[in-house]
């Protein structure tokens, strides 16, 4: 049965850090395509302002990704959710 539990545990967090990298890369390649559309085309000063606005907001947001990761990986290996699976 232990097994069984460490088993699951690693496809859980196997399944958790696949998810957040994703996620990261997702964000890290929309950000990509406003800088490129951003350089490519002559755009106004707000637009190209509010573009880079947008770029780097993606990028910040890779900043709460890792910590709710690591809130899930200390969620997995604490064993709460396989306590809460008892009631």
């Amino acid at each position: 049965m232990p097994e069984i539990i460490e088993a699951a545990k690693r496809h859980r967090r196997r399944q958790a850090v696949l998810s957040a990298l994703v996620n990261g890369f997702l964000l890290l390649f929309s950000a990509a395509v406003l800088l490129i559309v951003r350089s490519r085309f002559d755009l106004s000063g707000f637009v190209s302002g509010l573009l880079a606005f947008f770029a780097a907001a993606n990028t910040i947001c890779i900043i709460p990704l890792l910590y709710s990761l690591r809130e899930r990986l200390q969620e997995i290996q604490g064993g709460e959710e396989d306590e809460a699976r008892h009631y």
